[in-house]
């Protein structure tokens, strides 16, 4: 989903409609992307596939540098489009109640290249034979086994003509 991303707009849940408080938008945009999982969660619990169905929930970039959050007790400024942590770092939730142990927080890069060959692995399914792919599977880290982490992740962000 594109939230919460600029241009910071009041949600159908913003008590002002009409806000232009980028901070407060940004705020209201964080809680309805939040409403929004938590309504997919739900809908699995309701057909009774929750215990079976992996989620995963990330994002693409680091906050709006307009943004500033909390984070353990320090403020933190937004770096999108800047190739700091701040710019790349991203949470990375995986909940797959039946197979991934609860309360764990693992340091390892993860690429978004690693994402198909995560979910073939998840799904016991075999890479075609005829695919070359850059990325690997962190199935093995998120569900409490050793793992190969990356070294490194590849990223790039372009805005209007020039590269960074």
């Amino acid at each position: 989903m594109i939230l919460p991303h600029d241009p910071f707009r009041p949600t159908p849940d913003s008590e002002n409609p009409k806000s232009k408080d980028g901070t407060s938008n940004y705020q209201d945009m964080v809680a309805y992307v939040d409403k929004m999982v938590g309504k997919i969660v739900n809908k699995l619990d309701e057909l009774g596939l929750r215990e079976n169905t992996l989620v995963l929930f990330t994002c693409d970039n680091g906050t709006s540098g307009s943004i500033k959050s909390e984070l353990n007790g320090k403020m933190v400024q937004g770096g999108k489009r800047q190739m700091t942590d701040a710019g790349t770092h991203v949470p990375l939730i995986a909940n797959w109640p039946k197979t991934i142990p609860g309360k764990q927080v693992k340091e390892d890069l993860v690429d978004f290249s690693d994402f198909l060959p995560t979910l073939l692995d998840a799904a016991k399914s075999p890479l075609p034979t005829n695919l070359t792919l850059d990325g690997q599977s962190f199935l093995p880290q998120i569900t409490g086994k050793q793992g190969n982490p990356r070294k490194w992740v590849h990223c790039f962000y372009r805005v209007k003509g020039e590269e960074r």
